[in-house]
C-alpha cells in the first residue's frame, strides 16, 4: 500500500481517541509517505474547538490542549515520532504567498490560490462563519478568533473561563518557540486584563 502523505491536523478529533502521541505513530504502522505535521497557534486553534457546535465536539479542554502540546514538541523538534515529515504552520500559510509557495515546493506541487478561498463541504465549515465566506475563505478572521470566544463559545460544552485558563505557562511558552513572542505576548496580555476585569464585577 502506497501513501504519499499522511495529513495530520490537531483539530481532527480522531487525535483524541485515547491513545498517547506515540502509539499513534508506532514503528509497526510504516508506510512509504510523510507525515504533514500542520499547526495553529493555541488561541485561534482553541478558540474554533470550543466554539464549533457539533455533537461530536465531545473532548475536554485539557484533552484538546494536551494534543495541542503533542502537536507543538513534535513541530520543534523536542520529539520526533514522525520520521518523516514536513512541519506547516497554519498562521504562516494563511498569511504568507511565499510560505505557501515554500510549501508548495518542499511537496513538490503547484500552488493553488482557488484553495485558500475554499471551504469543505465537510465538517459544517468555520467554527465561527459556517459557510458564509464559501469561495472567499481568505477574507476570514482567522488569525483573531479568540477575540470571538466570549461571544461564541458553545456553552453546552464549555465555559470562557476555561477557555481563557487553558494557556498555562508550558503553552505559552510552546507559543513563543513556533509563532514568536511579538504573536503570543499581546494576546497572554489582553487575556489577562479581561480575566482580571472579570474578577472585579
Amino acid at each position: 500500500m502506497k501513501i504519499d502523505n499522511i495529513f495530520i491536523n490537531p483539530e481532527d478529533p480522531i487525535l483524541y481517541s485515547g491513545l498517547n502521541f506515540s502509539q499513534l505513530f508506532r514503528t509497526d504502522f510504516k508506510f512509504n509517505h510523510t507525515y504533514l505535521l500542520v499547526i495553529r497557534d493555541p488561541f485561534n486553534f482553541l478558540a474554533s474547538r470550543v466554539c464549533w457546535k457539533s455533537q461530536h465536539n465531545n473532548h475536554t479542554v485539557p484533552q484538546i490542549m494536551n494534543m495541542w502540546k503533542n502537536n507543538a514538541y513534535e513541530f520543534i523538534g523536542d520529539t520526533n515520532f514522525m520520521e518523516t515529515k514536513i512541519c506547516i504552520s497554519y498562521n504562516s500559510w494563511f498569511s504568507s504567498q511565499s510560505y505557501r509557495k515554500e510549501i508548495a515546493d518542499q511537496l513538490a506541487i503547484v500552488p493553488d490560490i482557488n484553495c485558500l478561498n475554499t471551504i469543505p463541504g465537510y465538517g459544517k465549515g468555520s467554527s465561527f462563519d459556517r459557510y458564509k465566506f464559501r469561495d472567499k475563505a481568505s477574507k476570514m478572521n482567522v488569525l483573531q478568533r479568540w477575540q470571538q470566544v466570549e461571544k461564541n463559545i458553545n456553552t453546552d460544552k464549555y465555559t470562557y473561563e476555561e477557555y481563557k485558563k487553558a494557556f498555562d505557562e508550558e503553552t505559552i511558552e510552546l507559543s513563543r518557540r513556533i509563532f514568536g513572542s511579538e504573536f503570543t505576548d499581546p494576546i497572554v496580555a489582553s487575556l489577562a486584563r479581561q480575566s482580571s476585569s472579570h474578577a472585579q464585577r
